[in-house]
């Protein structure tokens, strides 16, 4: 399968269209007091079932006593599953079983939160499998005492490739529901049922189902998510499998997931089955502990056992969990041998196709001998993979190959480099290029520049911290911060002079709500003989509540603000790259400067963000450069291009332009680009040249085009160089090439992007999203196909063609015919419709047009389902001649 070739400038726009954070229970998002008996529901609703079971048994109604009744039945629970004492210890994970898992969004459209992303799915199950494997970062937070017990239990999980009628499936299903939210002491069930406003389950025999809605109301705390335990009766029934809530139960290395499964495979908590030392839950290497644990109280020792307790295990519910047990793993496999063997049988993560391949690097941007960390994004089930990077100045590290599906890579020469991944599956392969994806920079040298500090050794005495309300200050470190959520970072900090110590604002470590106002600063620094300054540093920082800010000045008194990470008033928990290089221009303040003074500011204040600042992570700084930028340097940004799939006979000409920017400091003259266009076979069939512009001022920024663009001469697919070049000798070459590429074909025309000109264009009840497209020759529009968000049943949908007059749509020229939405379109979340021109074909002649999606019934939740900035199979958004993909 043809892929095409993306730049780095691309691939950026992409991620920051499609990321996607949620709060995160598991790092930050600790429960109150009144709700913190809540976070797993599981105890609850297994009890409730026993007393079910209990009842038919005994012929008798369910108990409904007091406290002390439901111990005794949490206690009678127990039976009914084997003792841990029954089973061997290490008898059956020699090979790794893998559990197919599909998740059912429930979810109310009047909340699009609820409707959480494939990308959010797809880290849950990620996390899943890093924890169930001990591969997650943080286990290396375990404490000494407890390392040796840590288990990989050999059991991973898969989105389902194949539903239950062996048809091809992402392994995620949509419902809509009219439902507010699903109470948990009152709704258990309601979720998992059509018939109830919700998604019945697939057979349990053969998957874990997972349902995700609202159970916590939005209100930010309480139940977290629950699980069944095997019990008599329990595995293949209509109600088995987990629970989880959309907002508190998700995000980025929540564990949550983790901790249900483990209940689902038989686990109970590590207090047993009551909150008391006498009730232990039968492992011997999970010590006694005498109820739940809350935050990361390391000293926790409830039972006085000589280790404490164990807040470490992903059965407690403390912040800081990051293991199973050796015990805890025996107990998961031959209960998955035994009372849920038949999930080892199931078909479900079999391809029933060639994989569809792609792949993510973190970061993007590496500083020379850095690393990135790669992540296959691939669907299909692939089982093998080959990675191929150019060039070959770069090596695996950490145990990874050119074969892992998840290797880490480290750069050793500056420049761009291009990565192939081929990945593949008993039915075939599939490859994704990524061209000119990874950049490697050089880090300032502390030799040279105008300024200079790596803190070897410690704060210097010509720094100072200083903070307004608040007796916290930065402060020097070489091990990281200490807080509750230090595991976020994975305690990794690869500085480039990371071993003699940096300097640190740890808000976590001191999470007591107060205000948080605390600045790092650096002494005068003679700036006089610079016209121009850049300020780099290299950073580890994740967001929460709060904002980070560097000041400069140039008499102490008057300071500019600067923003380095955005203002975070969102309580995401985003994780900077390790280590992020950060590169401001503060030539506006510094220079030609005599005096100038920086500062770097963690802002938290009280009361800013509605009582939930003061207890973010930390930010790390290192390796402090001011330096003197180029002089001359022409860099190109991005390629002009607008469609990426494009009927021959609208390809004649097609527009050739590239954007240039003056990142030096001095004006830049004679700037132009040489373009060469490269056919499938990178054979050269075009070479031309752009306008000269005269001069560039230093910032401005400016369009090359080649007159007369270029004529393909047939279909296929073709890329494009551009070479940017100046009169001047350009100081940094790195940034002088880019590359673009598109598909010319017989009768598809594409604008993959789905970003709107007029977001809502109202006539009466109906909401019309469009977007432009240009016709350089007559031809015929046969068809419109679109790749569709249905959310209401009985919606009416369809399309439009405007024609456009200064930039905006004029008159509606044509619609399609109108296709309803039904309960199945909800159900898989999106859909890709085709439908017929009314009248058609429609001529449409040279000019520009609009064409669209109506919400017939205006309510405003039919949308365009966005995934790439470039071609994709049933992404395309027009449909010319009478073809479809």
């Amino acid at each position: 399968m043809f892929k095409k070739l993306l730049s780095l400038s691309v691939l950026s726009i992409a991620a920051t269209l499609t990321c996607f954070s949620q709060i995160n229970i598991g790092i930050q998002t600790a429960p109150s007091t009144s709700n913190a008996s809540h976070w797993c529901l599981s105890d609850k609703v297994n009890d409730d079932y026993i007393k079910t079971l209990e009842a038919l048994k005994n012929n008798a109604n369910p108990i409904k006593g007091s406290n002390n009744a439901f111990i005794k039945e949490l206690q009678k629970m127990t039976s009914y599953l084997p003792d841990p004492s029954s089973f061997g210890t290490g008898t059956v994970k020699a090979s790794v079983r893998t559990i197919p898992i599909v998740v059912h969004v429930v979810h109310n459209p009047a909340n699009p939160d609820e409707n959480v992303s494939d990308a959010v799915i797809l880290d849950m199950i990620s996390y899943l499998n890093q924890t169930f494997r001990a591969t997650n970062s943080n286990i290396s937070n375990v404490r000494p005492a407890f390392i040796g017990d840590t288990a990989d239990t050999h059991i991973e999980f898969c989105l389902a490739s194949k539903d239950p009628a062996g048809a091809g499936t992402t392994g995620i299903t949509r419902t809509s529901t009219a439902e507010d939210y699903y109470d948990p002491d009152t709704e258990t069930n309601k979720m998992k049922d059509d018939g109830t406003g919700g998604k019945t389950g697939w057979p349990a025999t053969d998957y874990l189902n997972v349902w995700i809605c609202n159970i916590s109301n939005g209100a930010g705390f309480g139940t977290a998510g629950y699980a069944y335990l095997p019990t008599p009766g329990m595995h293949g029934s209509d109600i088995d499998g987990l629970v989880l809530d959309y907002d508190i139960g998700l995000g980025s290395n929540s564990t949550t997931a983790t901790h249900e499964i483990g209940h689902y495979m038989g686990l109970r908590h590590t207090w047993g089955s009551s909150e008391s030392c006498s009730n232990d839950d039968g492992f011997l290497d999970t010590p006694e502990c005498g109820g739940p644990n809350y935050f990361c109280p390391t000293s926790a020792n409830s039972c006085g056992t000589p280790d404490g307790d164990q807040i470490e295990n992903f059965m407690d519910y403390a912040d800081c969990a990051y293991m199973y047990t050796n015990d805890q793993s025996d107990y998961m496999n031959n209960i998955l041998s035994t009372e849920r063997s038949s999930l080892l049988n199931s078909d479900g993560c079999e391809p029933v196709a060639p994989p569809v391949t792609d792949f993510s690097a973190s970061p993007v941007q590496v500083v020379v001998n850095g690393n990135a960390q790669f992540t296959d994004l691939s669907t299909g089930i692939p089982s093998g993979w080959a990675w191929n990077i150019s060039p070959g100045t770069h090596s695996y590290i950490n145990g990874t190959t050119s074969s892992s599906q998840n290797p880490k890579v480290q750069f050793t020469a500056t420049g761009f480099y291009n990565v192939t991944l081929t990945a593949s599956n008993t039915l075939g392969s599939d490859d994704e290029v990524k061209v000119s994806y990874i950049e490697i920079v050089v880090a300032p040298s502390c030799a040279g520049g105008i300024f200079c500090e790596d803190f070897d050794g410690g704060l210097p005495a010509t720094w100072s911290t200083s903070t307004s309300g608040t007796s916290y200050t930065w402060e020097y470190t070489t091990t990281g911060p200490t807080g509750a959520y230090a595991g976020v970072f994975g305690g990794s900090y690869n500085f480039t002079t990371e071993a003699n110590g940096y300097m640190m604002f740890d808000s976590d470590a001191n999470c007591t709500g107060n205000n948080q106002d605390a600045y790092l600063n650096t002494p005068a620094i003679d700036c006089s003989s610079n016209p121009a300054v850049l300020l780099e540093y290299e950073q580890r920082f994740a967001t929460w509540y709060d904002s980070t800010f560097v000041y400069v000045s140039n008499d102490g008194s008057t300071w500019d603000k600067y923003v380095v990470n955005a203002s975070y008033a969102d309580g995401s928990s985003t994780v900077s790259p390790d280590p992020e290089l950060i590169s401001i221009d503060i030539t506006a303040t510094a220079g030609s400067q005599s005096t100038v003074f920086i500062r770097w500011n963690f802002w938290s204040p009280t009361g800013a963000f509605g009582g939930q600042e003061g207890c973010a992570y930390a930010w790390m700084i290192d390796d402090v450069f001011l330096i003197e930028p180029p002089q001359y340097d022409a860099a190109a940004i991005s390629t002009l291009q607008e469609y990426s799939l494009i009927p021959f006979i609208q390809s004649d000409p097609i527009d050739v332009k590239v954007q240039v920017d003056n990142t030096g400091w001095d004006n830049v003259t004679n700037l132009s680009a040489e373009v060469i266009v490269y056919d499938a076979l990178f054979t050269q069939v075009f070479t031309g040249a752009t306008n000269t512009v005269a001069s560039l001022a230093s910032g401005a920024s400016t369009t090359l085009t080649v007159p007369g663009g270029f004529t393909p001469s047939d279909t296929g697919t073709y890329y494009h160089e551009y070479i940017i070049s100046i009169a001047e000798a350009d100081e940094v070459t790195s940034n002088d090439t880019i590359y673009s590429s598109y598909w010319v074909n017989d009768t598809i025309y594409a604008r993959d992007n789905s970003n709107t000109i007029i977001s809502s264009l109202s006539a009466g009840n109906t909401q019309i999203y469009l977007t432009p497209f240009t016709i350089q020759s007559t031809d015929n529009l046969n068809s419109i196909s679109a790749y569709i968000s249905p959310n209401t049943v009985g919606d009416n949908v369809q399309f439009v063609v405007y024609s456009m007059s200064g930039g905006l749509p004029n008159t509606q020229i044509a619609t399609s015919g109108t296709y309803s939405i039904t309960a199945a379109d909800t159900t898989a979340g999106s859909i890709f419709l085709t439908l017929a021109i009314n009248g058609g074909p429609l001529t449409l002649t040279t000019g520009d047009y609009a064409v669209g999606v109506s919400d017939q019934n205006g309510s405003g939740d039919v949308g365009m389902v966005y995934t790439s900035d470039f071609y994709t199979a049933n992404t395309a958004f027009i449909d010319i001649g009478g073809g479809w993909f």
